[in-house]
C-alpha cells in the first residue's frame, strides 16, 4: 500500500511538470534588413531548445536570445521545440522578410487595379466581374488610397493568375459593387485610346445615333440615343464574358454633354439584369462603359447590348452663325475578354456616329416648309434631295474630303451615287436664308 502511494505521488509530479513546459517566442524583424531576433519566453524547466527557421537552417540554442539573417526575401515559417527529460512542447510562427518593402514578398493592393496594370480604369471592372460575389480574408487597415496595401492571398486567382484579393478593391472580403468605387470615383482613369482591329472574323462592336438630324432651342435639355449592337448571326460573340470601351467626343461640343448613360437591354444575350454589371463615366470628351457578366459563365450570341443616353444642353448651337453643329462620336478602344480573364478580339466600327443639332429660330420663318428630305438611306445608286429654298448641296465623306458640289435650280435633286465607295457621308443642304442642314447617308 504504501508502494502504490509512492507511485501516485511522482505520477502527479511529472503531469505537474508537463502541464507548466510550454514553448513560446517572440519576432522581431530589424528594419530595413533580413535579420530577426528572436527571444526565447518558453515557460517551464527544459534543457534543450532547437530553432528552425523555414530554410533548411536548424540550430540548437538554450539562450534567451538568438538571431537569425534570411539569404532571400519570402515568408518563412519559424519553429521553436524545447524538451526535458520527461516532456517536450513545440510553437511556431510565420514571419514576412521583405527587407523593408512590404510589397517585395506578396504584392500588394493598389485599390482598383484589379488586372495589375499599374491603373484603375474600366478594364479593371472587367476583372472585378470574373470574381463577383468571391469572399476571402480582409486588408488590414484597408482604404481606396492610391498606394500599395499589403494584403494576404486568397485561394483564388484568375485564369491570368491574379489573385482575387486585388478584386477586392475595398479589402472588406467580398468583391461586389463596393468595389468600384475605387475605380470610378476614387482613382478612376480614362481608358487609353488604342488602334481599332477590323477583321471579318471577330465580332463587330457597332454605336450608332438612333436619329441624324435634331431640332435644340437654347436653355433646353435633348436626349439623344445611340444603340449599342454586338457581333452578328454570322459572326457571333462565342465564349465571351464582357467588354469595355471607350467614345470620343468633340472636345469643343463636350461641355454641352451633361451626362451619359447605358441602359442595359435585359433582353440582350448577355443575360438578365442581376446577371450583368454595367458602368458608364463621362470624363471630359471621353466616355468609358464596360457591360460585363457577374457569373462566371461565358454566353454566346449576338445583337444589342442596350442604348446609351446622351443628355445634351440646347445651348449647343447657341451663337454659331449658321445655327447647326455636328456631333460625331467616334469609338477608340475596345477590350473584349472570356470568364477566364483571356482577351477575345473585337473589332470596331471604323467610322464615327453622327448626329446634327439644329438650332430653331423665329426669323427664319416656317423650318417644316424648308426642311430637306434625303432619299433612300441607305442608298445604292440614286439618291433624291427635296427641299424649299436648298440653293447649294455639297457631300462629305468621314474625313471630310469634299465628294460632290451642287447648285440647286429647283426643289428637288437628283444625285447618281453608283459610282461613290460604300461607307458613310455627309450631305448638306444650304438654304437661301443661310441656314445648313447635314443628313448622314450611308451609301451600300
Amino acid at each position: 500500500m504504501r508502494i502504490l502511494l509512492t507511485y501516485l505521488i511522482l505520477t502527479l509530479s511529472i503531469a505537474a511538470g508537463a502541464q507548466n513546459l510550454q514553448a513560446s517566442f517572440n519576432v522581431e524583424v530589424v528594419a530595413g534588413t533580413t535579420q530577426v531576433v528572436l527571444t526565447n519566453t518558453s515557460t517551464g524547466s527544459y534543457d534543450f531548445a532547437v530553432w528552425t527557421f523555414g530554410d533548411g537552417v536548424v540550430v540548437q540554442n538554450i539562450a534567451s536570445e538568438v538571431t537569425h539573417t534570411y539569404a532571400d526575401l519570402g515568408i518563412y515559417n519559424i519553429k521553436l521545440i524545447v524538451w526535458n527529460a520527461t516532456d517536450e512542447s513545440s510553437t511556431s510562427v510565420s514571419v514576412q522578410i521583405d527587407g523593408g518593402d512590404v510589397c517585395a514578398v506578396s504584392a500588394c493592393v493598389w485599390p482598383g487595379d484589379a488586372n495589375l496594370d499599374g491603373v484603375a480604369d474600366f478594364k479593371d471592372i472587367l476583372h472585378i466581374s470574373l470574381g463577383y460575389g468571391a469572399q476571402g480574408p480582409t486588408r488590414p487597415d484597408a482604404t481606396n488610397g492610391w498606394y500599395g496595401q499589403p494584403a494576404p492571398d486568397w485561394a483564388s486567382a484568375t485564369g491570368s493568375g491574379v489573385n482575387f484579393k486585388h478584386l477586392d478593391s475595398n479589402g472588406d472580403g467580398t468583391i461586389n459593387d463596393w468595389d468600384l468605387v475605387a475605380v470610378v470615383e476614387d482613382n478612376y482613369t480614362p481608358l487609353t485610346n488604342t488602334d481599332l482591329v477590323f477583321e471579318n472574323n471577330t465580332p463587330l462592336l457597332a454605336v450608332g445615333f438612333s436619329t441624324d438630324t435634331l431640332d435644340v432651342t437654347p436653355g433646353q435639355i435633348y436626349e439623344v440615343t445611340a444603340q449599342v449592337l454586338l457581333g452578328s448571326q454570322a459572326v457571333p460573340a462565342a465564349e465571351f464574358y464582357g467588354l469595355a470601351f471607350r467614345l470620343d467626343l468633340p472636345e469643343e461640343l463636350a461641355p454641352f454633354v451633361q451626362n451619359v448613360v447605358f441602359d442595359y437591354n435585359p433582353l440582350s444575350f448577355m443575360g438578365a439584369d442581376f446577371e450583368v454589371l454595367t458602368m458608364t463615366k463621362k470624363s471630359g470628351s471621353q466616355v468609358d462603359v464596360v457591360v460585363s457578366r457577374k457569373t462566371g459563365i461565358n454566353v454566346y450570341g449576338f445583337g444589342e447590348l442596350g442604348v446609351l443616353r446622351f443628355i445634351i444642353i440646347g445651348d449647343i448651337i447657341d451663337g454659331r452663325v449658321l445655327n447647326t453643329v455636328n456631333m460625331p462620336i467616334a469609338l477608340s478602344a475596345i477590350r473584349g475578354i472570356a470568364e477566364n480573364g483571356s482577351v477575345k478580339e473585337i473589332s470596331g466600327t471604323p467610322e464615327p456616329s453622327l448626329v446634327v443639332f439644329q438650332g430653331i429660330s423665329s426669323s427664319t420663318g416656317d423650318v417644316a416648309t424648308q426642311r430637306a428630305v434625303v432619299q433612300p438611306n441607305p442608298v445604292q445608286n440614286r439618291l433624291v434631295v427635296r427641299g424649299v429654298g436648298v440653293q447649294l448641296i455639297t457631300v462629305a465623306d468621314v474625313s471630310g474630303r469634299l465628294v460632290s458640289q451642287y447648285e440647286v435650280m429647283s426643289d428637288t435633286l437628283l444625285m447618281d451615287v453608283a459610282t461613290w465607295n460604300t461607307g458613310t457621308y455627309f450631305v448638306t443642304c444650304r438654304f437661301a436664308d443661310g441656314r445648313e442642314e447635314t443628313h448622314r447617308v450611308v451609301k451600300n
